[in-house]
């Protein structure tokens, strides 16, 4: 069946197309008992079919670990191992996992080689640089670690993937971004 939406798409949209049609960034938000926010997002290397599917793969571990009560390390701990399984395309995902506790503010953080977020707070735009974790799915029995972050009342912190650092207009020619240090620009 895949095959066949493969070649009707490829049909539709020329192979080189088709390429940047499917994309492998995405998030995810959940409740995490009565006062926890679950949020994630992440970016699946490759823009391909395989890739979309790897995508849906990690979203569905980690979603259904995070559920089951673990920690933000313990959760891409074993996600980790749970997509080095059979991963002979050699996919990898970079991944920030985050629960805030909806009462005081505090933030539990993993983070697997993700873009560092920005808070902004009082009208200023910072990066929140955390030590970052290998990729998940690059390498079996890696221990993922958990920071904390505190957000105050009015905080915005922004997260997003390569494909807004790496946008492009039509000229193909970026937009800007993609730098974590010094202040950054939100567009």
């Amino acid at each position: 069946m895949l095959a066949g939406i493969g070649k009707s798409l490829a049909g539709r949209y020329g192979e080189k197309e088709l390429k940047t049609v499917f994309g492998g960034d995405f998030y995810d938000f959940y409740m995490l008992g009565e006062n926890t926010l679950g949020f994630l997002i992440a970016d699946v290397s490759g823009k391909s079919i395989p890739g979309a599917m790897f995508m849906m793969s990690a979203k569905t571990v980690i979603k259904s670990l995070a559920e089951s009560g673990l920690s933000p390390d313990e959760v891409f701990t074993q996600a980790n191992e749970k997509l080095c399984e059979g991963n002979e395309a050699e996919m990898f995902v970079t991944a920030w996992l985050g629960y805030l506790d909806l009462k005081t503010g505090a933030v539990r953080v993993a983070n697997a080689g993700h873009n560092p977020p920005i808070l902004i707070h009082d009208a200023k735009a910072e990066y929140v640089i955390l030590k970052p974790g290998l990729m998940l799915a690059e390498m079996e029995e890696i221990r993922y670690n958990e920071q904390t972050l505190q957000l105050q009342k009015g905080d915005i912190l922004y997260l997003y993937t390569d494909g807004v650092t790496e946008a492009m207009d039509e000229d193909e020619k970026r937009y800007g971004g993609g730098q974590t240090e010094g202040t950054p620009v939100i567009w």
